[in-house]
């Protein structure tokens, strides 16, 4: 514990502080730390067992992320929408925008990827280059699931529905 306080064992003449002030107030600082400490530990002591306690025996071992995940992944969803076209044209447009953002997100990381001017092909090389990022984004987006989709068809449903 950082008491903002000179320690007296720093000057030549400690002994003479020996019966000061400022001995006694680290006294009652060190001592007020270590009560605090033994407090702390008991409390948390007694929340560990009141959870263990109220917590069910069947479910003390079992607990994991995908208990309390209330995001619905990209099967879900699927399932949800086949039998509404409304809902699935929002899925779709999460779909293209979650492309478009990836997209640009990986345009970005390019730039930080020197050419070699020895094997540039110049501005034909960077249209191919834009229309080969733009259709691995796309199948990318298609077989693995980022999420952001998902999410913001959760979200926009809310209000569209």
């Amino acid at each position: 514990m950082n008491t903002n306080t000179i320690d007296p064992f720093l000057y030549n003449g400690a002994e003479a502080l020996e019966g000061s002030k400022i001995l006694d107030i680290k006294r009652q600082l060190e001592k007020k730390e270590s009560e605090f400490s033994q407090n702390t530990t008991k409390f948390l002591e007694q929340l560990n067992t009141e959870i263990d306690k109220a917590m069910p025996d069947e479910a003390k071992y079992r607990v994991s992320s995908n208990v309390f995940n209330k995001n619905m992944n990209r099967k879900e969803i699927l399932e949800a929408t086949e039998n509404s076209p409304e809902k699935r044209k929002l899925f779709e447009a999460a779909k293209e925008f979650e492309s478009f953002f990836v997209e640009k997100m990986f345009v970005e990381m390019k730039k930080n990827v020197p050419k070699n001017p020895m094997f540039h092909g110049g501005y034909a090389e960077d249209m191919f280059d834009d229309m080969l990022m733009t259709e691995r984004v796309r199948k990318m987006s298609q077989q693995t699931e980022f999420g952001l989709a998902e999410k913001m068809y959760q979200q926009l449903s809310i209000y569209y529905s």
